[in-house]
């Protein structure tokens, strides 16, 4: 085992914990999220009231709005879902507020005017004492408009996604151009964002030459559930399981996966891999039952699958801000095979302490990369190690939320100060 000790908080600001006892209003949370998930932090009346919503899987705002719970910090998440009447469930600590989110075709055309109207009313019942923004869609262009004390993580590079994910057709260039057009005005209107990783940081600085303060805070990871313990054993379900995630397409990249485990194949006959992830139909039957599928599944059905029968985990993305779900393999006992150039993911892995950094446009290293860790324990046991290690250091949620409220405190602070000093 190897006795290395992970880096520190690359590029975080310090905590200075004398800041940390100042009392602060109402915080805000904008963003897509899951109201089961949210509805865990409720009262059970509260959570009675989103009873049958669910939505996407916002893990951030999960994490961060169970953080401020914790620390008794009374907090709104807001967001769009579709189909959805407009609900405000009011409780506390954590109270959620819901507007009807329509179609794709909505944000290409309109971009989503009508639901940036409903989030607006909404903040102005809240009325925050800050709002929190994450992501470049609807919910942070409403908050770009309220005139108060707001901050805005960014959590993907608009260009390069829509670069690597471009397609020639028309539909997904009005898409691609409503966003892109949609990132630089809310990007406009902020002057303090939160970057998940030193990659974004550099991204918004050199693509959008933003001028504002940048902290570079990361996702936060919190430990696997009590209930999920990851089986030890070699292989975990007795046959020799990769896994990947993604949506067909170049952005994920999972063909490559795919292509790289038919070479892997050959000498491992009896390995399988399962895909997490939509859009594969006839794939199954292509690779005779070696190949199995799995929908979109619950956050944590994925997590149990990751510690009961995943043994190596490729995540092959051409690029990602921060990517969690690698986070939550190692966690899972998965030692990690990624891109040497995917955007954050070196970093997130440490550089290579963490997991295994390849050139991903190349199946055959990745399948050299599969087969090296299939036959290597020592060293596939020492990258999980070291990367639970990391984890508990550098993405360790107590120490996340410190610094977010660090700096909500001081934007209210700088709000406040200009707000004298004007009068």
């Amino acid at each position: 085992m190897s006795n290395t000790s992970p880096a520190g908080l690359n590029g975080i600001l310090p905590v200075d914990a004398s800041d940390l006892d100042e009392a602060l209003g109402e915080i805000v949370l904008a963003g897509h999220f899951d109201p089961a998930s949210i509805a865990k932090l409720l009262s059970a009346d509260g959570a009675a009231q989103l009873a049958g919503l669910s939505g996407d899987p916002g893990v951030p705002i999960h994490h961060l709005a169970s953080g401020l719970a914790s620390r008794g910090i009374s907090t709104t998440v807001l967001g769009g879902l579709r189909g959805a009447s407009q609900v405000y469930v009011r409780d506390e600590p954590v109270s959620a507020a819901i507007y009807d989110k329509r179609s794709s075709r909505a944000f290409t055309l309109t971009g989503f005017r009508r639901e940036r109207t409903a989030a607006l009313s909404l903040l102005r019942q809240i009325h925050p004492a800050l709002i929190h923004a994450h992501w470049t869609m609807e919910a942070a262009r409403a908050a770009a408009e309220w005139n108060g004390p707001k901050i805005l993580t960014v959590h993907d590079t608009a260009y390069d996604y829509a670069r690597i994910g471009w397609h020639w057709h028309p539909g997904s260039i009005a898409f691609k151009a409503r966003w892109l057009a949609n990132t630089l005005a809310v990007l406009s209107r902020f002057d303090h964002i939160i970057a998940v990783s030193p990659f974004v940081e550099a991204y918004l600085r050199r693509r959008h030459r933003f001028k504002g303060e940048i902290r570079v805070i990361p996702n936060a990871i919190p430990p696997l559930p009590a209930s999920i313990v990851p089986v030890e054993s070699f292989p975990k379900s007795g046959r020799l399981t990769f896994g990947c995630y993604g949506a067909p397409g170049r952005l994920k990249n999972v063909g490559n996966a795919i292509d790289a485990f038919s070479m892997v194949r050959k000498d491992l006959p009896d390995s399988r891999l399962v895909i997490f992830g939509q859009g594969w139909r006839g794939l199954k039957e292509q690779h005779g039952g070696t190949i199995e599928l799995r929908d979109l599944a619950r956050h944590d059905t994925f997590i149990r699958s990751l510690a009961s029968e995943i043994d190596i985990w490729v995540h092959p993305s051409r690029i990602e801000a921060h990517p969690i779900t690698v986070c939550e393999a190692i966690q899972a006992g998965c030692p990690v095979i990624a891109g040497a150039a995917s955007g954050g993911v070196p970093w997130t892995l440490d550089f290579g302490k963490a997991g295994v950094l390849v050139d991903i446009e190349k199946r055959e290293d990745i399948a050299g990369a599969m087969l090296a860790l299939a036959g290597d324990r020592d060293r596939a046991t020492n990258l999980v190690d070291y990367g639970r290690r990391m984890i508990l250091d550098r993405f360790n949620p107590e120490r996340v939320i410190d610094l977010h409220l660090q700096y909500y405190r001081d934007v209210i602070r700088q709000w406040n100060s200009k707000g004298s000093n004007s009068r």
